[in-house]
């Protein structure tokens, strides 16, 4: 059957036929390229095994002193020690103090801070925030969540 042009009419598309448009990946010349390409699945494994690799060698390239410190504080302030360096400062001269469930915050700079991290509720915890609450005004104490 056909019109006075000479084309066919078009017939209407099934719901299958539909269905099927609309999933490119059902088509089967798609599904059999991904399935069967080996750079699909490849070439991400190797970006990240080389990124993984990459990451493993710049870290054992990093030996040497730990950036740990250790920090007295007394009535006259706080004394720090890293290696063989001292600094010391008095209590005028700390710029802020933050209490966190985990740390302490004790700003000397406006960049720089020393952290006393809060392993659980011990007696040496209790006495370093009495100290420094004994001795910081208080407008300079900040409490976070």
């Amino acid at each position: 059957m056909t019109t006075k042009s000479g084309c066919r009419p078009s017939r209407r598309k099934t719901q299958h036929e539909r269905k099927r448009a609309k999933s490119w990946f059902k088509d089967e010349r798609v599904s059999t390229l991904v399935r069967h390409n080996p750079m699909n699945i490849g070439l991400p494994l190797a970006y990240f095994f080389n990124f993984f690799l990459s990451v493993r060698r710049k870290s054992s390239s990093f030996t040497g002193e730990k950036a740990a410190y250790i920090i007295r504080l007394s009535e006259a302030g706080i004394a720090v020690t890293k290696g063989e360096q001292n600094a010391d400062w008095s209590w005028d001269k700390v710029l802020s103090v933050y209490l966190n469930k985990q740390c302490i915050y004790i700003y000397t700079a406006k960049r720089q801070a020393f952290l006393l991290p809060l392993t659980s509720k011990n007696k040496a915890e209790n006495a370093a925030w009495e100290l420094i609450r004994r001795y910081v005004e208080s407008t300079r104490i900040f409490y976070r969540k």
